[in-house]
């Protein structure tokens, strides 16, 4: 047997110093962390494998009404956990069809709180490849909740003027005017189908339909004599000049009518 015996204080004491520099840089790094999350107007969460929380900011909880400990045990440290339920295909699809190139993504969802109440939020993240190879996603939530009940409001709104503005109406039709695109046919009160009479088939570009049936029906705008605001683009100048209700009058030489026209827009919220 033979016994070795080293003075190790000196390794021992770098160790320790090290080790306390780690403590201090870490506790640095937090506090540095809380100083911005502190500044940011709602909530920010650190995730692993997109959803699964590795950090919250105190900020978070609070918007739903809970503390700490209420919300990593109500959602169990998963962000589906305290998701509406309503919201959680949607949202797992977005974060699915998600690629692994730091990319950058906002999807919108309905939180639970405490008092059994829901909230709109707009998460706002990227997921960032760390030096290990493994991906974190860091994301800002902010509360929406105010700007999605009004958005209903006014959505409902719409609805009723929109029925109440058909109710007597000749024809109706709705389309995305960003796009131009009709998708599908409409048929006159009086059995007329402008579609079928001049062999246009769905879709089919609205500038270019009416257009044809401008000219099958022998229509001119009357007022000021210029056709430009039936054009899509025209109708989105109208818009962007704050302008959501246009109307024009018509006169079909065909059918000896006189008709007047009306263009309810609205901005899909949803995009």
């Amino acid at each position: 047997f033979i016994g070795f015996l080293r003075d190790i204080t000196s390794l021992k004491e770098h160790e320790l110093k090290h080790q306390s520099e780690l403590r201090e840089a870490k506790h640095k790094a937090e506090l540095q962390l809380n100083t911005i999350t502190d500044a940011i107007p709602g909530g920010f969460k650190i995730c692993e494998n997109k959803t699964q929380f590795v950090y919250i900011s105190p900020q978070l909880p609070r918007m739903f009404g809970y503390s700490m400990e209420e919300f990593q045990n109500i959602s169990n440290g998963d962000i589906y956990g305290c998701m509406y339920e309503g919201d959680r295909e949607r949202v797992k699809n977005t974060f699915d069809n998600m690629s692994s190139e730091n990319e950058s993504y906002t999807v919108k969802y309905r939180v639970v709180c405490k008092d059994g109440s829901v909230k709109w939020i707009s998460d706002y993240g990227k997921n960032v490849i760390q030096r290990d190879g493994s991906e974190k996603y860091y994301s800002f939530v902010l509360d929406i909740n105010e700007q999605e009940l009004l958005t209903e409001l006014l959505e409902q709104e719409r609805k009723q003027y929109r029925d109440a503005l058909v109710q007597n109406a000749i024809y109706f039709y709705e389309f995305d005017v960003t796009e131009g695109i009709l998708t599908e046919e409409y048929v006159e009160k009086n059995g007329f189908n402008p579609f079928m009479a001049m062999g246009i088939e769905i879709p089919v570009k609205y500038d270019e339909f009416i257009s044809k049936r401008m000219a099958y029906l022998k229509e001119t705008k009357l007022g000021n004599g210029n056709n430009a605001i039936l054009s899509c683009q025209s109708i989105i100048d109208e818009y962007k000049r704050g302008n959501t209700f246009i109307e024009w009058e018509m006169y079909g030489e065909m059918m000896d009518e006189y008709r007047k026209s009306a263009a309810l827009m609205y901005e899909d919220s949803y995009g």
